[in-house]
């Protein structure tokens, strides 16, 4: 069957003229693949995500970075009648370039329009009726009256055959921030209403794949997608040095030399700066970022790919369908702004299939200049207040902020945990046959415990802390989930606050894990004292939003609800499970803390003893117990020695020290109240 008694022209759409069997599209698609591009071997997805284009049908293809997603939309354009043309929306100039360059290459008609071809814009837009593929962006659409009233018209004569919209993520991370033309996409059904749209991505969540078919307006669209899993990726999180130059340095020369490699950045001059100090140290490499001219946004990925550079510095502007296929390393200097951004950006390595890494250098200091610039006005973001609209848009990428700190908090496999974000199977890098991340290495045994109501807890004691006037900070929520009274808290009738203590059986690093993983599901959001850039050094305060009060009434209701699950080492389970032994009563009840309402005789009773003990040893208080500890006991009034060792501040060397004079000044504090009362 020839190539133009495939596909016929029927209300302004192609559709198929004698309709092949699927066996006949399969082989004259993986004819053209070997004729047109050298490709013996065709994946079956491809073949299928390609049938169903040339089905006249929606498409939404998710496949991990290195996966050909080009040539899906490639193929189907080049089995359609001619002529007819694909108009391929992509968010980089730099890629348009990259694309058309090949495609030229391989005498396949191809045409590159951009929001910058100016001079020569009707010689380009007369070139396209004979062009299979058409190559533009969204600012082109938006700007280009002309480039509008072409697709009216092909898609009038029956000329059209399809909208591709590659990096299809791009449309809302992009739209609804700093990119709106992305969002003139969504229009597209309006210029052409029976012209199918396909969407390829390397990352799209079920939630992701739900909103940009309400966005786009796609119509029953046929869904492709594969595991975002890279079983040749390695996956690194390391804590960020206070040098973090040198320790990237010493990555780059000692542990990695000679390997082509990528490091992200977070803003234009931290990119300039980071590339002139690796410079500077013989390392070869050139940065990258938006707001470059267009001839060397397309000189860098060129160097980079024909080995004339061994690295790129580079924002999150870089990367997106460059095939550098040896590629080895690609390094976080700053944290991701998501995992959607994480596997998309980490997957540009490794596309042969030989083993490659992926390092994040992790800082909590990372965390709060992102969270500093989503409230910041004048920086690109929506901010704060503006408009439902861009409050969602904030907590989404708050959401994608703490789901990162909690993966790069991870006492477990990364790879796993990856998995699970995307809502496929958290199975272990062993399970699957990949190579080993740094949680596998590091934590070889670990135990996952489940904390959703651990969650609730701490979201209700914010809700109890907001009913009574008070918004605490990260610290002092904390403080009050463990069991600690924060000094600059002035709380009356503490007992009374739902939620207090309940989290006595974590330990300092588990409850703040326990927080991050509660502000990753949006059940706990952080808000600064005052919206501006300098929220960095000011102070955040917590507050549970409306997604925690639903989980919690279907909780209440045995209604299936989401799961947390924290992943601790071994030896955190051991010490957890020891502190859970004199808690469990009150750990699982968020009404009913256990908070004695005689603490305060008692904790006058520990001051007074531990002052006579201090006098005795000539030795500063805090080096017996704190005032901290002193009331988080006072408050749980322990009965036994293993009891007084998982009160937070006092641990099994103080308990073995001081332990039975504690108790028996807490035996004696309680008979002399309960004297009291009954006189």
């Amino acid at each position: 069957m020839a190539r133009s008694e495939l596909l016929s022209r029927e209300g302004g759409s192609l559709v198929c003229a004698c309709r092949p069997s699927d066996e006949d599209l399969r082989q004259k698609l993986t004819a053209i693949a070997q004729t047109a591009f050298g490709v013996n071997s065709v994946r079956d997805f491809q073949l299928d995500a390609a049938m169903a284009m040339l089905r006249g049908e929606d498409l939404v293809c998710a496949v991990p970075t290195g996966g050909g997603k080009s040539l899906v939309f490639q193929l189907a354009a080049l089995a359609t009648r001619s002529p007819s043309a694909t108009f391929v929306f992509e968010p980089l100039v730099s890629l348009i370039a990259d694309q058309t360059e090949r495609l030229l290459h391989r005498k396949i008609n191809a045409v590159a329009l951009s929001a910058d071809v100016l001079l020569h814009r009707g010689a380009e837009l007369q070139r396209c009726e004979s062009s299979a593929l058409i190559y533009l962006t969204p600012e082109f659409l938006e700007s280009s009256s002309e480039c509008r009233e072409l697709v009216r018209s092909l898609a009038k004569d029956g000329k059209l055959f399809a909208f591709v919209i590659d990096e299809a993520h791009t449309v809302l991370q992009w739209g609804q921030d700093w990119r709106p033309a992305c969002l003139q996409l969504c229009e597209l059904r309006k210029l052409a209403k029976l012209v199918p749209i396909a969407c390829f991505s390397a990352t799209l969540s079920t939630a992701a794949r739900a909103d940009l078919q309400a966005a786009l307006g796609l119509n029953e669209p046929t869904i492709i997608a594969r595991s975002i899993n890279r079983a040749n990726i390695s996956y690194e999180v390391r804590a960020k040095q206070q040098q973090a130059r040198e320790q990237l340095l010493k990555i780059l020369c000692s542990e990695f030399p000679n390997v082509a490699f990528i490091v992200y950045v977070h803003g234009r001059d931290a990119a300039r700066e980071l590339q002139e100090f690796l410079e500077e140290h013989d390392v070869a490499c050139e940065y990258y970022h938006s707001d470059m001219q267009d001839c060397a946004k397309a000189a860098v990925p060129r160097n980079w790919q024909r080995g004339k550079t061994r690295g790129v510095v580079a924002t999150v502007a870089f990367g997106m369908g460059i095939d550098k296929s040896d590629a080895r390393l690609v390094v976080h200097y700053n944290l991701p702004a998501s995992p959607e951004h994480y596997v998309q950006e980490s997957g540009r390595v490794g596309r042969d299939g030989q083993p490659a890494t992926a390092i994040v250098l992790f800082s909590s200091t990372d965390w709060h200049h992102r969270l500093a610039q989503l409230f910041s006005a004048g920086t690109g973001t929506i901010a704060a207040g503006q408009s439902p609209a861009g409050q969602l848009v904030q907590r989404q990428k708050q959401c994608g902020l703490a789901q990162m700190v909690a993966y790069c908090e991870l006492q477990g496999c990364l790879r796993s945990e990856l998995l699970r974000l995307f809502e496929e199977k958290g199975d272990s890098c062993s399970q699957l046959d990949s190579q080993a991340c740094s949680g596998c290495t590091a934590f070889k045994q670990s135990h996952t415990r489940n904390v959703t109501q651990d969650i609730c807890n701490l979201a209700s004691l914010a809700t109890s802390l907001g009913e009574c006037g008070v918004q605490p900070t990260p610290s002092e929520l904390l403080q009050l989930f463990c069991g600690r009274v924060p000094k600059s808290l002035a709380i009356p009738q503490l007992d009374s606050v739902a939620g207090f203590a309940v989290g006595a059986s974590f330990g300092v690093a588990e409850a703040r894990r326990v927080l991050h993983l509660a502000e990753a599901h949006g059940l706990i959001e952080r808000r600064p004292d005052k919206p501006t850039a300098s929220a960095l050094y000011g102070t955040w305060r917590m507050r549970p939003t409306a997604k925690v009060h639903s989980l919690i009434a279907r909780r209440a209701r045995s209604e299936t609800a989401t799961t947390v699950q924290l992943t601790v080492s071994a030896r955190a389970k051991t010490v957890a499970s020891e502190r859970k032994q004199s808690v469990a009563a009150s750990a699982t009840d968020i009404l009913r803390p256990a908070v004695h309402k005689d603490y305060e005789r008692v904790f006058a009773a520990l001051i007074a003893w531990r002052d006579g003990v201090c006098e005795q040893m000539k030795t500063p208080a805090v080096a017996i117990l704190s005032d901290d500890a002193l009331l988080a006991i006072a408050l749980r009034q322990p009965a036994t020695a293993s009891e007084l060792a998982c009160v937070f501040g006092v641990g099994s060397q103080r308990t073995e020290r001081f332990g039975a004079a504690v108790l028996r000044e807490i035996s004696l504090a309680v008979d002399s109240s309960a004297c009291a009362s009954r006189t």
